[in-house]
């Protein structure tokens, strides 16, 4: 039976894809009910042996249980109800293994403080790039998904790839190594939990965007420098803004009153 209707966890047709990618790695059928018409996309490989099998590689390897029923993740599927398919296995898996996702989320968390740690099956972010620009062999430079979307957007270049080094060491420059990452985020981190028209509503408003903006991405895909630079706007502002509160109250606090005096 094929699912009633399409269902989307992103802003695109084929967002899917990335829910997908985000529970293949540690999907075990045998500890939950796939829905009907998704029994294609368990995986016989136990989840302890995938090691090296990344979200990506269930997005766009050929070898991947989705891909062979689906078609890749780069062009719309020939199965009107693919993205219903992906959809209901994904939340499958993740209502019938919940700390396995939760693990998943947890150590691509770790990602956001140190972009060198490698999460289990995923790429740290060296690897990903070579993927990106070498293809799946890191070397041979020929990748179908870059490919594809080179002869769309960019016809009559075949060659150039953009330069990506000043965005990779923007990113990297706030790794666990920088003492300003954690007072980045200690100023950062919202104090109120929503916007009020009080003192602090500034820094919450820009503080939940922007931990929507590092997590959204956590949960429904994993790690990806490319996620994490759009962040950096609202959590530099909300940081900014929180350390001018501390500074503030610290100021209120080391300031004598003007209106004490000393007793005669």
């Amino acid at each position: 039976m094929a699912p009633p209707r399409q269902r989307l966890s992103g802003l695109t047709t084929n967002s899917n894809w990335n829910l997908y990618g985000r529970v293949a790695t540690w999907a075990d059928c045998t500890k939950f009910t796939p829905p009907p018409g998704t029994q294609q996309l368990c995986e016989a490989t136990p989840p302890a042996q995938r090691a090296g099998r990344s979200g990506q590689f269930y997005v766009y390897n050929q070898q991947s249980p989705a891909v062979q029923l689906l078609g890749p993740g780069y062009q719309i599927s020939p199965d009107p109800y693919a993205m219903s398919r992906l959809w209901e296995f994904s939340l499958s898996a993740i209502w019938g293994q919940p700390l396995n996702y939760l693990n998943a989320v947890w150590n691509d968390a770790i990602g956001l403080v140190d972009p060198s740690h490698v999460a289990a099956g995923g790429l740290d972010p060296d690897r990903f790039i070579a993927f990106l620009l070498g293809g799946p062999d890191f070397h041979s430079g020929r990748n179908t998904f870059v490919t594809s979307w080179q002869v769309l957007e960019y016809p009559h270049d075949s060659i150039h790839r953009g330069p990506i080094a000043p965005l990779k060491s923007w990113e990297s420059s706030l790794a666990s190594t920088d003492p300003g990452w954690p007072c980045c985020w200690s100023s950062a981190l919202p104090r109120h939990g929503r916007c009020k028209a009080k003192r602090g509503a500034a820094r919450d408003c820009w503080a939940l965007p922007t931990i929507a903006l590092l997590f959204f991405p956590l949960f429904t895909l994993g790690y990806d420098y490319r996620y994490v630079i759009p962040a950096f706007g609202p959590l530099f502002a909300t940081a900014s803004l929180g350390g001018w509160g501390i500074a503030s109250r610290i100021s209120r606090r080391v300031r004598p009153s003007t209106g004490s005096r000393l007793a005669v």
